[in-house]
């Protein structure tokens, strides 16, 4: 390899060199020309070092030094593509717990994520040509090798895929809530430390170990073959614990993950929350009931590695809670039904709270490019314009009094916002990950009020007109 170059400097070198204001899923934007920041809260370009690789067209990251709990790493860091992560880059970062993986990615090392223990999913940007995530566990775009199990997903069993050929080395390191895997007989190889730090017993469906099976593989655990524990699980997803059962994991007290069609379910009492989509139609229709029980929840994890493909989303009068991440990078949604009930409502498409004064989520498929907010609105939700890339221009009517965090992340095509006075709270990161260059936010006020965070504008603070007139 090259010189090594330490982000904050290139980071500087690149604010000098552009021409108004500049920044380095957990932030980027999907244009490979963009450079961007790393997370979705503090976790900006000069939060990673990284080298330069031999043939120098892109970039190597070799060490994550940002403190965010969601970390969406770059198209770029210094001008050239993120085209590889070597060893341990995550090592001790202790709040990382989901990593998002750039379109330009094309090598991962195998212990690029060793000692990210609290890691719980992946994601990945569209456009990917080398590497995919199904159930917010990494794997190859094929599907042949399975790169990285999230080591702090919560759930206690699963099942590797049967078009899986190969688990590669340090995939399953550390994943100390699993206590079974289960090995289809398509799996050839399993490298050197892939259960590393574990404690567990592996299921082997063949009578026999692969060719490609390393004698270090399994770090001591028990491996048992041609027995079968009886699993329901579809593959890539976690095992119920025991298949037919509907009561928590007695292992860790959290309730088993069960299936019921294209849903992934846990049962919380005597209701049930939506943790996992594996269908392929992206107009999906959520339950408002499963076995007896009201679906009343969505987590955010729902669309995880599927994102990209929703186009709608309907929601049973049942629903009374969604994460604030369920819609994360859900870049082709256009619509949203609700089928009564008081919880949510919806308006020319988008998704508002019941009395309609808040909206939850704009759809960021749209393809207007101006939006205005209506009338009587008085809270835009936490990351409710996520990924909105067709929108130029908001409009805020005087109605609204809050914004919350995230609230036009990744917007990166929006120039115009402006900020009424009657907006009295504001939140963290609301313009984080749009582009700074083509940005004007006008405010009302004349300065910060008290209830607006410090880093409200975070990313484009010498994109911001305080003082300023309604157009």
């Amino acid at each position: 390899m090259n010189r090594r170059l330490l982000a904050l400097l290139l980071a500087a070198l690149a604010t000098i060199a552009m021409v108004g204001c500049s920044f380095g899923k957990d932030t980027n934007t999907d244009d490979p020309d963009s450079e961007s920041e790393a997370t979705v809260t503090d976790s900006p370009s000069n939060h990673f070092e990284f080298e330069e690789n031999d043939d120098g067209d892109g970039v190597i990251i070799l060490e994550y030094t940002g403190s965010s709990a969601s970390v969406v790493i770059p198209n770029k860091l210094g001008g050239k593509k993120v085209l590889a992560l070597g060893a341990r880059v995550f090592e001790g970062s202790e709040k990382v717990k989901n990593i998002t993986l750039p379109a330009s990615l094309e090598e991962i090392d195998t212990q690029a994520f060793v000692g990210c223990a609290k890691l719980e999913k992946f994601a990945i940007k569209s456009g990917n040509e080398f590497f995919k995530v199904t159930a917010g566990n990494l794997y190859s775009s094929s599907g042949a090798t399975l790169v990285a199990y999230a080591p702090a997903n919560s759930k206690t069993s699963f099942v590797v895929p049967k078009n899986t050929a190969t688990i590669e080395s340090y995939a399953f390191a550390d994943a100390i809530n699993l206590e079974r895997v289960e090995i289809p007989d398509s799996v050839l190889a399993i490298n050197a430390n892939a259960f590393k730090g574990c404690d567990l017993i592996v299921y082997a469906m063949g009578d026999e170990a692969g060719p490609g099976w390393s004698a270090d593989a399994f770090g001591g655990n028990p491996v048992l073959f041609g027995q079968e524990p009886g699993s329901t699980a579809q593959p890539g997803e976690a095992t119920p614990t025991p298949a037919t059962s509907t009561t928590p994991d007695a292992g860790n007290g959290t309730p088993a993950p069960l299936t019921s069609g294209d849903f992934t379910y846990e049962i919380e009492g005597s209701e049930i929350t939506i943790v996992g989509y594996s269908g392929t139609s992206g107009n999906v229709v959520f339950p408002a009931e499963i076995a007896g029980k009201p679906v009343t929840f969505i987590e955010d994890s729902v669309f995880s590695g599927r994102a990209y493909s929703i186009l709608s989303v309907t929601l049973p009068a049942t629903v009374q809670a969604i994460d604030n991440l369920t819609f994360d990078n859900c870049e082709s949604l256009i619509s949203f039904t609700v089928l009564g009930g008081s919880y949510f409502s919806v308006r020319d498409g988008n998704l508002y709270n019941g009395d309609g004064t808040e909206i939850v989520r704009y759809c960021s498929g749209k393809t207007a490019t101006s939006f205005t907010v209506p009338t009587g609105v008085k809270v835009i939700g936490n990351s409710a314009f996520d990924s909105s890339q067709n929108l130029k221009t908001i409009i805020i009517p005087t109605s609204v009094t809050t914004i919350e965090n995230f609230a036009f992340y990744d917007c990166d095509a929006l120039t115009s916002v402006f900020i009424p006075a009657s907006v009295t709270e504001v939140g963290i990161s609301v313009f984080v990950s749009c582009t700074p260059d083509i940005l004007t936010v006008s405010v009302e006020v004349a300065s910060r009020p008290d209830n607006w965070k410090d880093t409200w504008d975070k990313e484009v603070e010498d994109c911001v007109i305080w003082g300023a007139t309604a157009a």
